[in-house]
């Protein structure tokens, strides 16, 4: 039966490959993927959050990372601070994607988390000079990070592919 559900039919012939015949493949994949066949070490993007990275070992350039989980657990927060971490602390170039936060909203979200001050009080207006400086650093500081975003609504897969491989087409992204 489970044969049937892939479609495959019985006693169709299927090509294997064993594993040493596919090293060719492994290694161009490697190095597609950012691994350093000179020194055989993959070079790998951290998050910034050092119990993921020794999970997961980094990301490899080109990742789609997609964050998902139930309402109000804190999924743009955490996505925000792993773009930042990427591209202010690592200088890698990021891109996010939101159909659900305007451009000015994701600014804010990146300002209040670079800046360490409440994004309630940023959007009210209610802040100490204190809070005004700690911001203008976190403008400059993102300025200057190779951070990108897409808030277009109701995007369609094809159109993220699309727009995605035509921004790294000028500007190399890493995650």
């Amino acid at each position: 039966e489970f044969i049937a559900d892939v479609g495959i039919k019985k006693g169709e012939k299927i090509d294997y490959a064993i594993m040493r015949d596919g090293r060719p493949i492994i290694l161009i994949e490697c190095k597609a993927a950012g691994t350093n066949l000179d020194t055989e070490h993959a070079v790998r993007i951290q998050s910034g959050f050092a119990d993921l990275d020794r999970l997961t070992g980094g990301f490899a350039r080109g990742d789609l990372v997609v964050v998902a989980a139930r309402t109000s657990v804190g999924k743009t927060a955490y996505a925000l601070n792993l773009v930042r971490n990427v591209a202010v602390r690592f200088n890698h170039h990021a891109l996010v994607l939101s159909a659900e936060m305007s451009g000015a909203q994701i600014a804010q979200r990146f300002l209040a988390v670079e800046s360490g001050v409440d994004s309630v009080r940023i959007r009210e207006g209610r802040l100490s000079q204190i809070e005004v400086g700690r911001i203008g650093e976190a403008f400059d500081a993102l300025s200057a990070a190779p951070i990108w975003y897409d808030d277009e609504p109701n995007i369609r897969l094809a159109n993220i592919l699309s727009r995605t491989a035509a921004l790294h087409e000028t500007d190399h992204l890493d995650l």
